[in-house]
């Protein structure tokens, strides 16, 4: 599979993994690498130590096959020398969306895999968006004063990864997803659907660590004429890296709950992609005399289900993680009066709140497998009007057109919301 992608200015900061049989033989004996290993901002900033080992994991200084020094031609070449399907290197595995267990002997679909990817994958995704569960609950509207049904809802995990939709990064080869190469929504108010952009790993990610939620960049990059980013810092905050050895210390970056690997129970099959509350059917009984309190009744509110045991939860994290995507998709970043308060632009003029809702509440950010077969959601254009993309197998058309989402169709909606107002919030449970 040849995989190409252009190789974007954080290029600059460097690329974590080696490609090399000796410079691997190093890294296979080291078992922090698969959480943190080179990526550590203080090892690399040479705040830790001056005589850093990690640079020839990634650089050569006179035989570099890259840009910017780096061992591999491409970049992703590099990252997925490690997070690949097909490589050890690492535990998290970003094509097929899966961490496994630390060990240096393990073999991709054979090790024990801890559980799903929070992002997804960019091949394969084992989001189970055919399937879902919502419970009811009353959420009381300051605006208008009234009690209105609100949902928590659940969306499991596939028995196997599917074939993803939709993807950061095209990186599943010829015949799937399409890379449109744009940054919808990027720019200012009225300059069209958006730029075409290159994007590869080190746009999103600061590969020699940076002490940000996921080594996020603080401010996104990506190649384009008339690209444009935000122009102040994003921070996401992130918890201090575990301190142990083997699962005790390696991180764990799954759907599943749990601070590290060594704090998650159960099987690779379990998980909720929704999480808006952990458990998800913890919600509020109200008794009709006030608003409902989820904090009060003992729910943990929030999209960083890693950070819920011992009572510590990233209080900001939605504000931030919606403030980091807006840094590239600028005109998405939208306040409350967002769905009634046209903007001004011919594409983007009204738009669902993002400040409230993190982006990562409806949507993967790396690939998704959700299916789009729906008269209306399938064939759904994009932004600049161009058609949406589909495989069709036997009688079933499959529209690649899942923009990242963890329901098929358009359940994304049905999940928080029920336009109707048929739906009592007594609790009742609905299952499909």
């Amino acid at each position: 599979m040849v995989r190409t992608v252009a190789c974007s200015a954080a290029l600059r900061l460097g690329l974590g993994v080696a490609t090399f049989a000796g410079v691997w033989l190093l890294l296979a004996a080291m078992p922090v690498l698969a959480d943190g290993g080179p990526h550590q901002a203080g090892q690399n900033s040479g705040l830790a130590t001056l005589t850093s080992d990690t640079c020839s994991g990634c650089h050569r200084a006179h035989t570099a096959q890259g840009p910017y020094l780096i061992g591999t031609a491409a970049e992703e070449e590099l990252c997925l020398s490690c997070h690949g399907d097909a490589s050890t290197g690492a535990t998290t595995n970003v094509e097929d969306g899966v961490q496994y267990a630390v060990g240096t002997a393990q073999v991709r679909g054979e090790a024990p895999a801890v559980g799903m990817l929070r992002s997804g994958g960019f091949v394969n995704a084992s989001i189970d968006s055919a399937h879902s569960s919502r419970i009811s609950y009353p959420y009381f509207d300051p605006n208008t004063g009234d009690y209105l049904t609100s949902f928590s809802s659940k969306v499991g995990v596939l028995a196997a990864p599917a074939p993803v939709t939709s993807a950061h990064l095209d990186l599943d080869g010829p015949g799937g997803v399409i890379s449109h190469g744009k940054a919808w929504g990027n720019g200012a108010i009225g300059s069209g659907a958006g730029p075409v952009v290159s994007l590869g790993c080190t746009g999103c990610h600061n590969p020699h660590g940076n002490g940000q939620y996921r080594i996020l960049n603080r401010i996104p990059v990506a190649g384009g004429a008339s690209f444009v980013n935000s122009p102040d810092e994003t921070l996401v905050t992130d918890l201090p890296v575990p301190d142990g050895a083997g699962n005790l210390g390696t991180r764990n970056y799954t759907i599943k709950n749990g601070v590290t690997v060594d704090d998650v129970t159960g099987g690779p099959t379990d998980g909720d992609y929704w999480r808006k509350f952990i458990p998800w059917n913890t919600v509020p009984q109200w008794d009709g005399s006030g608003a409902s309190d989820v904090m009060a009744a003992g729910g943990h509110e929030g999209d960083v289900p890693m950070y819920v045991p011992g009572g510590t939860i990233l209080e900001y994290f939605e504000t931030q993680i919606s403030a980091w995507c807006s840094s590239c998709h600028t005109r998405y970043l939208v306040s409350t009066n967002g769905p009634t308060a046209n903007s001004g632009d011919a594409i983007f003029t009204y738009r669902h709140v993002t400040t409230v809702v993190a982006c990562t509440q409806c949507h993967v950010a790396h690939g998704s497998n959700a299916a789009m077969p729906g008269t209306y959601s399938g064939p759904m254009t994009l932004p600049d009007g161009g058609a949406a993309t589909s495989v069709t197998a036997g009688s079933v058309t499959t529209y690649l057109n899942s923009k990242l989402l963890k329901l098929d169709n358009r359940g994304t909606c049905q999940a928080c919301h029920d336009p109707t107002g048929t739906i009592p919030f007594d609790g009742a449970t609905i299952s499909h």
